[in-house]
């Protein structure tokens, strides 16, 4: 089965809710973050924000080589940061 448009991790808000900067680290992670390497996983991102900053403190080790058609490890909507 092929998956398609999916998003790992979005932040989404509206502004003056939260605003900080989001801080992806081990703590909030956990010792787990992947992303499906695989041939079905297409146009999808692991890291989505469309509000605010996202920040990624942790490590993480390709599988692959690659992340597949149209996939994104880190992704901002509008004028974002990550």
């Amino acid at each position: 089965m092929e998956e398609k448009n999916n998003i790992g991790f979005l932040r989404s808000g509206s502004p003056g809710v939260n605003s900080n900067p989001f801080n992806l680290d081990s703590t909030r992670l956990g010792g787990t973050f992947t992303f499906n390497e695989n041939k079905t996983t297409k146009n999808s991102a692991l890291v989505r924000s469309d509000f605010g900053e996202v920040i990624l403190s942790k490590d993480y080790n390709w599988t692959t080589g690659n992340l597949g058609d149209g996939n994104s490890f880190l992704q901002a909507g509008k004028k974002l940061v990550l």
